[in-house]
């Protein structure tokens, strides 16, 4: 049977989990939480919402929280370049020589996930 499409997770697929770019992601997610929504301890609530929504964005807004979703966005990703580098050897050209259409699925923003992925040098 053929496959017409092949579908990619962005974070840790795409690009590896270990490259540290997740936890200065939640380190952006709580000053976010602090500086912007005046949240005290904001690791105290973070994990357990973050579990349960599986998206610190819902889970703030769970909570009652009113922002602006770009400027979260904005915030909670700045910094990308300085931990997702270009894609690993070999990869930009496997995808390549896939036939199907490709589609990346991810949580975060359209315009973050483009950027995440002009880093890797996959368009």
């Amino acid at each position: 049977q053929r496959l017409d499409i092949v579908i990619f997770d962005l974070d840790g697929t795409l690009y590896s989990r270990s490259n540290g770019f997740a936890e200065h992601m939640r380190e952006n997610i709580l000053e976010f939480m602090k500086s912007y929504l005046n949240i005290e301890n904001p690791e105290l609530i973070w994990e357990p919402l973050f579990h349960k929504y599986n998206q610190s964005l819902r889970a703030l807004e769970s909570l009652g929280h009113s922002f602006d979703r770009e400027q979260y966005w904005n915030e909670a990703r700045k910094g990308a370049e300085d931990f997702i580098g270009p894609a690993p050897a070999g990869l930009v050209e496997l995808l390549g020589s896939l036939p199907q259409d490709k589609y990346v699925f991810t949580n975060c923003h359209e315009k973050h996930a483009k950027d995440a992925l002009d880093i890797l040098g996959i368009s």
